[in-house]
């Protein structure tokens, strides 16, 4: 992802802007894409 590339990371608030969501859309995402396994969160 782009906003993570010269970070290394990605803040919530960052992605929502970005997707034009909110933030907790967001953390709800990152909890089902991470619980596939195919990221991290913290």
């Amino acid at each position: 992802m782009w906003l993570s590339k010269d970070k290394g990371y990605a803040r919530t608030g960052e992605i929502a802007r970005s997707l034009c969501v909110s933030p907790s859309s967001v953390v709800e995402m990152a909890r089902k894409i991470a619980k596939l396994g195919f990221m991290e969160t913290l």
